[in-house]
């Protein structure tokens, strides 16, 4: 597990730096016409997942449910639909003791569902807006959150209940999504 923790932080490096080389202009206020990636609701798609995890050789054992014995497979039908527009399509922590997110199947639909961080959010809203370079804020919190169902649980193949990580296929997928939304729609 140790080797998860700087994965995951030149992940988000890349990110940012992607946004900052490219100058992006911030999300918010959206122009008129323009989308709230982050805002909208987890929708049911007969066409998800978009590749099979047994098949791709990138996702570690730990992040295969479906490999690990998860019998369910409605948690793998669900796409991020952002309210007022499409995202483009690509073509192509361990060891919590909650029992939060054991056994669920579904998306949480309730648009405040517990576990908001508004006031971070609109922190480092306010710290981004004073930026010389702009960036966008890739804030993937409430949409994740609604997820309760995307976590390995126990279907990680490791000892315990692991609700702190996201499989895949699943919500990671939709992050790059939007990063590629934004990416392709800078100049619109």
């Amino acid at each position: 597990m140790e080797s998860v923790f700087p994965r995951f932080c030149w992940i988000i490096l890349s990110w940012i730096l992607i946004l900052c080389i490219h100058q992006v202009q911030l999300s918010e206020p959206q122009p008129a016409g323009g989308c709230d990636y982050f805002r909208g609701t987890w929708v049911f798609d007969q066409t998800y997942p978009l590749y099979n995890t047994s098949d791709c050789p990138f996702i570690e054992k730990e992040f295969d449910c479906q490999a690990n014995g998860r019998p369910d497979q409605l948690y793998l039908r669900y796409r991020w639909k952002p309210s007022d527009c499409m995202l483009p399509s690509g073509e192509e922590w361990n060891g919590t003791k909650s029992l939060t997110c054991r056994g669920q199947i579904r998306p949480a639909t309730d648009s405040t569902y517990e576990g908001s961080s508004q006031s971070a959010t609109t922190i480092v809203n306010e710290v981004l807006k004073n930026m010389l370079t702009p960036v966008v804020l890739l804030d993937i919190t409430r949409l994740s959150q609604l997820r309760k169902d995307g976590h390995p649980s126990i279907y990680s193949g490791l000892m315990g209940n692991d609700c702190s990580h996201w499989r895949l296929a699943g919500v990671p997928d939709t992050w790059n999504e939007i990063l590629y939304a934004i990416l392709t729609n800078r100049g619109t």
